[in-house]
């Protein structure tokens, strides 16, 4: 096998500036998907909950990654330089993540051709 040529760190995908605004950005997505009590209190009250969370996290870019829509209930603009900073690089720290899977997939293949071929069908297969 080949050494994967990944980033294993994934603060390594964000600018060391913005982690803490990225990350409070991903606590809140994690919360929205695996906390229904968090859920339920979002929708009915969006800034009680994020105060709540205790996370300095920007509202409107919760608002458009939780709720596709802006605060005020607004569509979501759709060119990026209208987007809130926040957002945009929430989104460029999970597309550096979907990269680097991609990545460690290929390089993680082994050099046997039947053996890599298998690998393949199976990684097919399961998604």
């Amino acid at each position: 096998m080949r050494p994967v040529e990944t980033v294993d760190d994934a603060a390594a995908l964000c600018e060391p500036s913005r982690r803490p605004q990225v990350a409070a950005l991903k606590r809140i997505h994690e919360l929205w998907m695996m906390d229904q009590a968090f859920h339920d209190a979002y929708r009915a009250n969006p800034a009680r909950a994020l105060a709540g969370t205790g996370l300095a996290v920007d509202p409107c870019a919760a608002s458009i990654l939780l709720m596709r829509r802006l605060p005020d209930g607004e569509e979501v603009p759709s060119a990026s330089d209208e987007l809130p900073e926040t957002f945009v690089w929430y989104q460029a720290f999970l597309e550096g993540r979907v990269r680097n899977m991609q990545r460690a997939r290929v390089s993680n293949l082994p050099d046997d051709p039947r053996f890599r071929d298998w690998s393949l069908r199976q990684l097919r297969r399961c998604a």
